[in-house]
């Protein structure tokens, strides 16, 4: 897809949303900001558009685009894509942000169900995430089950990796971690792997307090 890009300085009027992607309430402050930025090195990462039809539609830049409105400027830096359907758009819209900043567990989780619908194979989500396909594949199976649901929306689950220990423990370990309130961590799951092989049942207790004691 590099291959395909190329540099141009484009008509900011000329560029539009993408519409199969929702608007974004932008900060006015952190878009002030970014102008200032931008007034005084200009840009230093280009947009990413893509041309369909006689116009050119955002892939990626959102608010530097914004930005460049409100520094009233004519034209603005891009890397132009001939041609990409939704799909590819979504896969390069993820690859991108995924570089400026660091996503969250839950926000990951949305931008792979976001691919998935567009319906990107899970091979191409994991090149563009930098994920192996067994994670991705994963973090699909967190995104449809009700109770990973719920630890992601109230930040109790750590990783992947810690849902998938959590998930391998027995069903009363997970019900005592779920019931702790805390984050579900690897290293809790360990514990409380732990702690049942520890404990010994109450069957084998009761054997153990009915065995005679060895005679002198």
């Amino acid at each position: 897809m590099r291959a395909l890009m190329e540099n141009v300085r484009l008509p900011v009027g000329e560029i539009y949303p993408d519409p199969d992607r929702p608007l974004r309430r932008l900060s006015g402050e952190s878009l002030d900001e970014l102008a200032q930025s931008m007034a005084a090195i200009e840009l230093i990462h280009p947009i990413i558009v893509c041309r369909e039809g006689l116009r050119w539609l955002l892939v990626c830049g959102e608010r530097r685009l914004e930005a460049a409105r409100r520094l009233g400027w004519e034209r603005i830096l891009a890397r132009a894509i001939p041609y990409a359907p939704p799909a590819v758009r979504s896969v390069i819209r993820a690859a991108e942000n995924i570089h400026h900043r660091t996503f969250s567990l839950i926000e990951m989780t949305d931008v792979v169900l976001s691919l998935k619908e567009a319906g990107t194979p899970v091979e191409v989500a994991a090149r563009a995430l930098g994920r192996g396909t067994a994670w991705i594949d994963a973090l699909l199976t967190m995104a449809r089950d009700p109770i990973a649901r719920v630890l992601l929306d109230t930040d109790r689950i750590a990783s992947v990796e810690a849902w998938e220990q959590f998930m391998r423990l027995p069903s009363a370990a997970r019900r005592r971690l779920l019931q702790s309130h805390e984050s579900i961590t690897r290293e809790r799951c360990e514990r409380a792997a732990r702690s049942l092989r520890g404990t010994p049942s109450r069957s084998g207790a009761k054997r153990r307090a009915r065995a005679p004691e060895p005679r002198a």
